[in-house]
């Protein structure tokens, strides 16, 4: 996929986030991703919590780009991190689309979910199948975050 198509389907994306009020910002793209990163503040509490998304098309070969979702639920995991590794494991093996994982580094808690697609399709297309997979990966990543926190150590 074009850099210019990789934009207007992000540019689709954030409108869509812009309509529910999802704040959003751009980052520079990282090596072998085709253009910026989107990212977008996703509430799961009613008490503020919010999820962190970062949205990115990447280049696999000369037939296949690759959609990448990126959610970080706890930017650093706190005392519990041995349990929450545990605990991991098992929402994995649960979970119907994506992985958790902890970045090490940061100890970020985080859910990835990847999808490929041919080079040539369509922007349009690929805006809305990527806001189902979004609809999807939230629902999933939001579904562990309390006990996450909990688990992690963090109120």
């Amino acid at each position: 996929m074009k850099a210019e198509q990789v934009k207007t389907m992000m540019e689709e994306l954030e409108a869509r986030f812009h309509k529910l009020n999802i704040e959003t910002a751009w980052l520079d793209g990282e090596e072998n991703q085709i253009g910026e990163t989107l990212r977008a503040l996703l509430p799961v509490t009613k008490t503020g919590d919010h999820m962190l998304l970062e949205v990115m098309v990447t280049h696999l070969d000369e037939d296949m780009d690759l959609l990448d979702l990126f959610t970080s639920l706890i930017m650093e995991v706190g005392p519990g991190y041995e349990e929450l590794k545990e605990v991991m494991l098992d929402w994995n093996l649960d979970s119907p689309i994506g992985a958790f994982g902890i970045y090490r580094p940061s100890r970020t808690f985080f859910h990835r979910c990847t999808f490929p697609f041919p080079c040539g399709a369509l922007p349009e297309e690929l805006a809305t199948q990527a806001a189902y997979l979004i609809d999807r990966c939230y629902e999933v990543a939001a579904s562990v975050f309390p006990e996450a926190v909990r688990i992690s150590g963090h109120d």
